[in-house]
């Protein structure tokens, strides 16, 4: 999975925001496709009966 320039300096804004840290473009990246992947196990998640 490969992200936008833009979508890493989104998540740049965004985690910056919120934390305080500035982020290197390539553990934006690599945060930012671990959480992409984190919601996708969520999602896909099958529901208890």
């Amino acid at each position: 999975m490969i992200l936008s320039r833009e979508a890493v300096e989104e998540f740049k804004k965004i985690y910056k925001k919120e934390f305080g840290d500035i982020l290197s473009d390539k553990d934006a990246q690599e945060m930012a496709i671990r959480l992409l992947r984190l919601f996708q196990m969520l999602r896909y998640r099958p529901k208890p009966n």
